[in-house]
């Protein structure tokens, strides 16, 4: 079946909302999200209030635009560097250190999204559940590695794991990104810390000393 090109009332659209969600990344992250207002997004897009208003809410709805665009690319390269010869706290800590990197690159820009998180959450539409059930995809895929290895040995389900560590990350990405000058490498020792306390529940203890100590893994 022959697919058609998009019409032209349809091309026209997308790249309206191209030019808002570049204003708008631009106005974030120079300005910062409290100075920044739909009409001075609707002048730097060149675009009347009346046409923007058709395209996006409020502000809230370009901040999960804009996160969910890059997290979707984030997500992706997560993926790709995955790798089955690690262990899975490491494996884990690969995987988080994407978006890590990606709030210290755009740190106005996350101090936006911790802002308006919740709020979006609770939102009628709930369009951020598409992005929390993205990072728990991607997680479900670094547990399944870790169950082939028996390194994960528990009963409990792999999507509880997985919603385990997901909260231990958001909880921990807050308390990082909150601090003065978030920086990855710390921030991302803090998290494995706190993941490394909940695989000891896992069947092993972080750091595979309990298993060295029953001649399972080389030291």
């Amino acid at each position: 079946m022959k697919i058609e090109p998009p019409g032209l009332r349809e091309r026209n659209r997308q790249e309206r909302l191209t030019r808002i969600k570049r204003a708008a990344r631009r106005l974030f992250q120079s300005k910062g999200y409290d100075r920044t207002t739909l009409p001075m997004i609707g002048e730097k897009a060149g675009l009347g209030a009346a046409t923007l208003y058709g395209y996006v809410q409020d502000k809230r709805d370009l901040v999960w635009m804009l996160f969910d665009e890059d997290h979707a690319a984030i997500t992706t390269q997560a993926l790709a560097a995955m790798r089955d010869d690690i262990g899975f706290l490491d494996q884990s800590i690969n995987g988080f250190r994407f978006y890590y990197q990606y709030f210290a690159r755009n740190p106005r820009f996350a101090e936006c999204l911790l802002r308006e998180w919740d709020f979006l959450l609770s939102r009628s539409k709930n369009r951020p559940s598409a992005t929390v059930q993205r990072h728990l995809e991607r997680i479900l895929k670094t547990i399944a590695i870790g169950r082939a290895r028996s390194e994960i040995t528990t009963g409990a389900s792999d999507q509880d794991l997985a919603l385990a560590f997901y909260h231990i990350y958001q909880m921990e990405s807050r308390r990082w990104m909150s601090s003065p000058e978030p920086q990855v490498e710390p921030g991302l020792k803090a998290l494995r810390t706190m993941l490394g306390i909940v695989f000891n529940g896992f069947g092993r203890d972080a750091n595979g000393i309990g298993e060295r100590k029953r001649g399972r893994v080389p030291a």
